[in-house]
């Protein structure tokens, strides 16, 4: 990914486990501010965070 993340905020859902978690480490990983959201499991969600 490139810069253009660059403090941007950004919202991917389902991103406690597979693939929105990829996605959402790799944003966070492009320097992007990532919201996590999770339907069920806040131990996974809580996972991508750290």
């Amino acid at each position: 990914m490139s810069d253009k993340l660059e403090n941007k905020v950004v919202i991917v859902t389902g991103d406690s486990k597979g693939i929105g978690a990829g996605i959402a480490k790799q944003m966070a990983a492009s320097g992007a501010k990532v919201v996590v959201n999770y339907a069920s499991g806040r131990e996974s969600a809580d996972k991508v965070v750290i």
